[in-house]
């Protein structure tokens, strides 16, 4: 509210100056308003009386005769100075005003109307006041209520900060333990490197060859501890720390490892939530498992309370009597444990397409071969018309066990068990129209006719019967025209010499009887990935063994 003050001089019609109030509490503010209102009012109402005042005697006239004499102790009265006479005069004229009866009345009235609106409007001015103060404080309390938000909302900043600040610490911690495990290994090799020593006799191989294991191993221990892996399981877990089976040489394996790039484009079918693999990878079949691995197994096997207990092969819930077929040396392998090893080598084939992109094949399982030899009877009967419904779960596909169409592929493998007492591979290859056999044993049996003729006759029209014209022109050596022809097969020879080691085009001879199954299974597992199969000897089939046992236990499907 705003306060009128007037000074001696200046009259109610003046122009006035406001001077604003001190802040006060909103109750006191009006009650003062009010009081100065009422006191104003009163002011105005007493100063509009008229003042009856005597005029006072001029020295030129003469005393009435009514009038008593001043006493001899009274002092006379002085003269009016000429201020006291201008308002004399106004107040002369004030009483002539009264004295008629209309102007002083009015002029009353207009005092207590102006006195009533001056108080209304101070009334007025102390509501808008409180209602500004009030607006004011309601802003205030948004603004505090805004500003209150803002804080929580930088502390939840500062706290997710925090968080990230401690991740990065973490990674630099297990960074640099990953970086401690590779100069250990580094450490071990060079000393190995220093005795001579060589690993079951092994030959060494050269710079470039070891130079590529090494980079290998390093990203294998980075990638063990990289923070956000999602892994399938906890026994691919154990599968994370290879070390090497070949002794490299001497070299220089102080220069940094560029880590590979994230590949996005990788889909693992049988996970909900792909891991993270190194694809492509460099595939050496003679890299050594951890052993802790192989110690696993064994314990599973030599604990009584597993006795009734089985492993999942996914084609099997294998009991202990297969994993100890698979691990014992010059021991029968089966048509379970040859299907389960199948199953997984297509599955890694599947989940590394990088690594196999040169791999266009087709593995059937041991129920394919025995089809074909027990429908061949029915077959030689009428070719043309021979229905091949009989087949179709396996040149249609199935990506549920990860085979491919026939159409899309080069290579059909199949394994064949000739009269329960040995095993060979045989490769169906699509473009050059024929079949190539591997055999650990070629002097077994010399003439592989009678066992050979059902897939050399049927392969050919089960093949020309499922595909689409359009798809033919990727076989460009398959007569499609006319009657179609037997395919014809080829065994590749053994050295000449049986200890000698196998050159390009033949195949190690085994040495000993009752391995013939790993023997099939490793010339499976070399040609699929684009690999000789010198190595595959009897000495090292101790090693493929426990090897074989360590991947169906574990699922393990890395290269």
């Amino acid at each position: 509210m705003e306060k009128r003050l007037y000074s001696d001089d200046e009259s109610e019609d003046e122009e006035v100056t406001l001077i604003p109030p001190k802040p006060a509490t909103r109750n006191r503010k009006a009650d003062a308003t009010l009081k100065e209102a009422a006191n104003l009012k009163k002011k105005l109402a007493y100063e509009s009386i008229p003042a009856r005042i005597l005029t006072p005697p001029s020295a030129t006239s003469s005393p009435r005769a009514d009038t008593p004499s001043p006493r001899a102790d009274t002092p006379s009265p002085r003269a009016p100075t000429p201020t006291e006479m201008i308002a004399m005069q106004e107040t002369v004229g004030d009483d002539e005003k009264v004295n008629d009866g209309t102007d002083g009345k009015d002029d009353v009235m207009e005092d207590n109307e102006k006195v009533e609106e001056e108080q209304k409007e101070d009334v007025e001015k102390v509501e808008d006041a409180q209602k500004v103060k009030t607006d004011e404080k309601v802003d205030d309390d948004e603004k505090m209520d805004e500003k209150v938000d803002d804080e929580e909302k930088v502390e939840d900043e500062r706290k997710d900060n925090d968080e990230k600040v401690d991740d990065d610490e973490k990674v630099e911690d297990e960074r640099k333990d990953n970086d401690a495990k590779v100069e250990d290994v580094k450490i071990e090799v060079e000393a190995k490197l220093e005795d001579g020593e060589k690993l079951d006799g092994v030959a060494r191989v050269d710079d470039v060859e070891v130079d590529l294991k090494l980079k290998d191993l390093k990203v294998k221990v980075k990638d063990e501890k990289t923070v956000g892996d999602v892994k399938a399981n906890d026994d691919n877990d154990d599968n994370d720390d290879f070390q090497l089976y070949n002794t490299p040489p001497k070299g220089n394996y102080g220069r940094r490892v560029r880590k590979p790039k994230k590949d996005d484009s990788y889909t693992n079918p049988s996970l909900s939530k792909m891991p993270k693999t190194k694809d492509p990878m460099k595939v050496n079949h003679l890299q050594k498992f951890d052993d802790e691995l192989l110690h696993k197994v064994k314990a599973w096997l030599d604990d009584p309370k597993t006795d009734n207990s089985t492993t999942d092969l996914h084609t099997v819930q294998a009991k202990k009597e297969v994993l100890v077929r698979v691990v014992t040396r010059l021991t029968w392998i089966e048509d379970t444990e040859m299907d389960a090893f199948c199953h997984l080598l297509r599955k890694r084939i599947s989940c590394y397409p990088k690594t196999y992109k040169n791999t266009h094949a087709a593995i059937g399982d041991c129920v394919l071969s025995d089809r074909i030899r027990r429908l061949h009877r029915d077959f030689i009967k009428d070719p043309a018309k021979f229905p091949v419904d009989e087949f179709k779960d396996y040149y249609m596909g199935a990506p549920h066990r990860y085979m491919p169409e026939w159409s899309t592929i080069d290579d059909v493998y199949m394994l064949v068990n000739i009269n329960q007492k040995h095993w060979i591979l045989c490769v169906a290859r699509l473009q050059k129209y024929r079949i190539e056999v591997y055999d650990c044993d070629a002097y077994l049996y010399k003439n592989l006719n009678p066992y050979l003729k059902p897939f050399c006759d049927m392969i050919p029209i089960i093949f020309a019967k499922t595909i689409t014209p359009g798809e033919r022109v990727r076989y460009p050596n398959f007569n499609f025209e006319g009657p179609i022809q037997p395919m014809t097969y080829k065994r590749f020879p053994h050295p000449k010499v049986k200890t000698a080691a196998a050159k390009v085009g033949e195949v190690p001879r085994a040495t000993e009887s009752g391995d013939c199954g790993v023997f099939t299974l490793m010339y499976m597992e070399h040609l699929t990935a684009n690999q000789p199969v010198h190595n595959v000897t009897s000495e090292n089939m101790g090693f493929f063994r426990q090897k074989m046992a360590v991947r169906l236990f574990h699922q393990i499907m890395e290269p």
